[in-house]
């Protein structure tokens, strides 16, 4: 017997519906197939559990849900019609199950676990019936928003998680030769409705870090801080200057040394060559006046200083002054 099933609306609570599990979630050991001819293989499955509430937010019955649930225990009863000859259940007018462990897939948020936990206790399960989908396969994801035709099917792994409302469509049969007597509930297609607040499994960070003391903090460690801007560590490129002498006297100075620009000087304004020797510095041209005429430039001592070579030390003597030869000057381009 199969039944074939949508559910109503219900919520994520937990697991994937994106990813496979290779190992049991209690004992971390390989998950097997149990059954036929591939028995003792590596499987891999996709579990997730969908919470479907008792009464709805009009105050009525969840009747679609409770539907559901007949259907879940009659395909049970199909199975193992030797364990349904107890008391008449209310719930379907029929005899009830006398088997203690027999496996419908579906949990009272309001009841215990195996391990006598109170499974009101956990996110989204108070309240409650709590349906356990699997399979060997990974469910088909749609948005029921957007469109449920094949090429819709969505990729997107950060979409629907646990917390969010879906819908689940699959199929339901007995798990004849199982260990323990019971029903697949296989989730084949799942389809979003809408997004709730996220449900996290695991340790809550809010409780995990509440005792973190604050008062000792390591040296540089400031609160909210962020790293800073740092600027590439490039090697700084001297200055060319009367300052600038070359490291071993003699050589010829790097041709890597950077130059400044020799600024545009108008035809009218001479430049003043005024040094400093003490203070190694040069000093700047004064403003021009249109009113009185610049004085003739000096005569040079020695021979003449490129552009370039007024520009970066004012006059051949201050050059001399701080040890470059002749030939240094000319190869940088400073001495005419």
């Amino acid at each position: 017997m199969t039944f074939n099933f949508t559910t109503p609306v219900g919520r994520l609570v937990y697991g994937s519906v994106w990813e496979g599990n290779d190992k049991d979630f209690k004992t971390g050991q390989p998950r097997l197939i149990k059954t036929g001819p591939n028995a003792g293989k590596p499987r891999i499955d996709w579990a997730f559990g969908v919470a479907f509430p008792k009464v709805l937010a009009n105050g009525q019955p969840n009747n679609e849900f409770y539907d559901f649930y007949r259907n879940v225990i009659e395909v049970a009863r199909g199975g193992y019609p030797q364990f349904f000859n107890g008391q008449l259940d209310n719930f379907t007018g029929k005899p009830g199950c006398t088997h203690p462990r027999m496996t419908f897939k579906i949990r009272d948020g309001d009841g215990v676990d195996a391990d006598g936990k109170q499974n009101n206790q956990k996110e989204g399960w108070a309240g409650h019936y709590i349906v356990s989908f699997s399979g060997s396969f990974a469910p088909r994801v749609f948005d029921i928003n957007v469109g449920l035709a094949p090429e819709q099917q969505l990729q997107d792994k950060t979409r629907v998680l646990p917390g969010d409302y879906v819908s689940v469509a699959g199929t339901c049969e007995p798990n004849i030769g199982s260990d323990v007597p019971g029903v697949y509930m296989n989730g084949n297609l799942v389809a979003f409705v809408a997004t709730g607040p996220r449900i996290v499994s695991g340790p809550k960070a809010a409780e995990a870090f509440a005792g973190l003391s604050m008062a000792n903090l390591p040296a540089g460690c400031v609160p909210g801080a962020t790293p800073a801007s740092v600027a590439p560590n490039v090697p700084a490129v001297p200055a060319v200057g009367v300052g600038s002498a070359p490291a071993v006297a003699g050589t010829v100075p790097s041709p890597m040394v950077s130059v400044p620009p020799v600024a545009a000087v108008p035809a009218s304004v001479v430049p003043n060559v005024g040094f400093t020797a003490n203070a190694g510095t040069v000093a700047p041209p004064p403003a021009a006046s249109p009113a009185i005429a610049p004085p003739p430039p000096p005569v040079a001592a020695g021979p003449q200083l490129t552009p370039a070579g007024i520009a970066a030390g004012g006059s051949y003597a201050a050059f001399q002054a701080s040890g470059w030869t002749d030939d240094q000057m000319r190869a940088a381009g400073y001495l005419a």
